[in-house]
């Protein structure tokens, strides 16, 4: 079986608890949960038994561990994943509203020096008309 490679950012998610607006105000969170779209998708490759890895980079700090142990423990090869010394593993904060969710992500990239802040809010209204998911409970 050819081995599945993939390319890209690993980060953690924090998700506050409470359904609202923003963060700017100290609210309850939970996580961290390993993430970031590549990390996610590679490691369900792993885990319908594919052979498969990951070329990336996190940072020495406990959310680069629990991405890599959990890539690790699925079974995806973790052999190019870098790990850097000096800057940290990325993280995206998400807090759902009503009718739908806000997420702020930020990914630092150590060779360029790029750092990259998103802001992005998801629709419940739209996923709707596309998924049998229940988003209401």
């Amino acid at each position: 079986m050819k081995k599945v490679i993939t390319i890209g950012e690993i980060l953690v998610e924090i998700m506050a608890t409470e359904i609202g607006d923003g963060f700017l105000e100290p609210i309850p969170l939970v996580g961290p949960f390993p993430s970031g779209a590549p990390a996610i998708f590679i490691d369900q490759v792993a885990k319908l038994g594919q052979p498969c890895g990951m070329i990336a980079c996190v940072g020495a700090d406990d959310f680069g561990r629990v991405n890599l142990d959990r890539l690790a423990r699925d079974g995806v090869d973790i052999s190019a994943i870098a790990v850097h010394p000096d800057l940290p593993t990325g993280s995206a904060f998400v807090r759902y509203r009503a009718g739908g969710a806000t997420t702020h992500s930020l990914v630092m990239r150590s060779r360029s020096g790029t750092i990259r802040e998103i802001s992005s809010e998801h629709r419940l209204s739209k996923l709707r008309a596309y998924s049998s998911v229940d988003f209401e409970h």
